[in-house]
């Protein structure tokens, strides 16, 4: 890692150097490409950042306050669909962020506290389990969003002849019984009836602590 360089001020702010990573691709960018966006040199962005690795999870930080719920939602259930629909929307913009935060524990680390606040948010709202059941909850829900992101894109994209990942599964299957429910998939997948299961699994009491039924 290389330590941040002393001297004059750097010409540019640490949000346009993120805009330019998120601009670039968050997990691709080249710190060239980012300098050659805001109009210095590749060194120019160790006077802010000591590494590419801390440039990428200033950016992460940054994004993940779009996923906090409304304040004013009403109940821990509709705050974890709030949840989702806004990392799934956080996908669509950046979708490489899901890939950096699944693979890279720094990148996870520089989120805790935003994750905590959004647990306690849930605890609040009198999710089962407190702020235990709260931070499985919104990790089961986020991992399920994430995967389901990323799984799903090689199904939306169509190749040479127009036909989509779904579209071709649907030929090569044809005439055998369609048990996963390919056919009917939207862009989403399955994500809102995980989504579901998963939020009746918690009014169900099982998180972790509670008495496992048998």
């Amino acid at each position: 890692m290389i330590s941040k360089r002393p001297g004059r001020k750097p010409a540019f702010t640490r949000r346009q150097a993120i805009d330019a990573v998120l601009a670039e691709g968050i997990e691709t960018f080249t710190l060239r490409a980012v300098a050659d966006r805001l109009g210095v040199k590749a060194t120019a962005l160790y006077r802010e950042f000591s590494s590419r690795q801390e440039l990428q999870v200033a950016a992460i930080a940054e994004i993940m306050v779009d996923i906090e719920p409304d304040p004013n939602v009403a109940s821990w259930q509709d705050a974890l669909r709030q949840i989702v629909d806004r990392q799934w929307a956080l996908c669509e913009r950046y979708p490489e962020a899901p890939l950096v935060l699944m693979t890279q524990p720094e990148a996870f680390g520089a989120v805790m506290p935003r994750c905590a606040a959004i647990a306690q948010g849930l605890a609040e709202l009198g999710i089962p389990g407190g702020v235990e059941g709260a931070a499985f909850a919104f990790d089961f829900v986020g991992d399920t969003t994430f995967e389901t992101f990323i799984s799903m894109q090689p199904y939306l994209v169509a190749d040479e002849d127009g036909r989509t990942g779904v579209e071709r599964i649907g030929v090569m299957t044809e005439g055998l019984p369609d048990i996963f429910g390919m056919q009917d998939l939207g862009e989403r997948g399955n994500l809102d009836l995980k989504v579901e299961f998963i939020i009746a699994g918690m009014e169900h009491g099982l998180f972790p602590g509670a008495v496992t039924r048998k």
